[in-house]
């Protein structure tokens, strides 16, 4: 699906506006008065200067993160966290004390999220740490650049040098605010059926793209309920910490949980469908 805001097909010519009008008026003793007639109320104002939505190539895409014990606000945020921006908090996992198995602290309740489309599908080289790496377009490329998408393939063959990779699929995203964040208008500025929206760009990769898009949104888009697209149906999403194993040895990652939270509503739909510039 490609996403794009609106026409592209280039902005405007400039409207011009209308010199308030001169209205010459007799004074009681005959003596011309002039007066000037009010300014339209803004709302009814045209612009001096030209007025376009931007395309994604135009703007930098505010992103949706889970904290990682690696990532760069981990010292911010709460670990597991689903943040907006590297600012804003929108979702805590639930802390279990493994001691006693007691709650620490609860989860806040998971955020409601439409997927608008794919923005784009690359292949990222998975690094020591998660951080940095070659991000390439296609396949071939990962092969011209020394990489495999085969995990196999890769253990046989790392000790020469070859590079692995992962699929990366950058998501749009329509998330609902939550009741953990005010409601000022900035970052969820955009309002329908009384409720407020903001946009952003979620990465998937490794486990995670696994887990949100083999598991749930490819396969359903395939074979099951998104058949009619991805924006027809709402997910709730929350995060989990998981234990993995591999040829380096064991570790833990948070990794994302989504669930169908029923069909979208056809004014929410129509006004996806306007971000997307694709016809209803």
């Amino acid at each position: 699906m490609e996403v794009s805001f609106g026409n592209q097909a280039g902005s405007a010519a400039a409207p011009t506006v209308a010199a308030p009008a001169e209205v010459i008026n007799p004074s009681p003793n005959n003596t011309a008065v002039t007066t000037t007639a009010p300014l339209p109320p803004p709302s009814t104002r045209t612009f001096l200067l030209g007025d376009r939505l931007p395309k994604f190539s135009d703007v930098i895409l505010p992103r949706l993160n889970i904290v990682q014990p690696g990532s760069k606000i981990v010292d911010s945020f709460p670990q597991g966290s689903l943040v907006f921006d590297q600012k804003l908090l929108l979702h805590t996992p639930v802390v279990i004390d493994k001691t006693t198995g007691n709650v620490t602290r609860p989860m806040t309740p998971p955020i409601k999220l439409y997927v608008v489309g794919v923005i784009s599908d690359r292949f990222a080289e998975k690094v020591q740490g998660g951080i940095g790496g070659l991000i390439v377009d296609s396949e071939t490329a990962v092969r011209e650049n020394g990489g495999t998408l085969d995990y196999k393939e890769w253990q046989l063959k790392r000790a020469s040098g070859m590079r692995r990779f992962e699929n990366l699929t950058d998501l749009l995203v329509l998330i609902e605010r939550p009741e953990l964040c005010k409601d000022d208008g900035i970052v969820f500025n955009f309002e329908r059926e009384k409720t407020k929206f903001c946009l952003a760009a979620w990465a998937v990769k490794g486990g995670a793209y696994t887990a949100v898009m083999k598991r749930v949104l490819n396969y359903n888009r395939l074979a099951g309920y998104l058949m009619g697209g991805f924006p027809t149906y709402a997910f709730t999403l929350a995060t989990r910490l998981e234990a993995f194993k591999t040829a380096d040895g064991a570790f833990s990652a948070w990794m994302p949980v989504i669930t169908p939270a029923g069909k979208t509503t056809e004014g929410i739909l129509a006004f996806i469908h306007e971000i997307a510039g694709s016809p209803v």
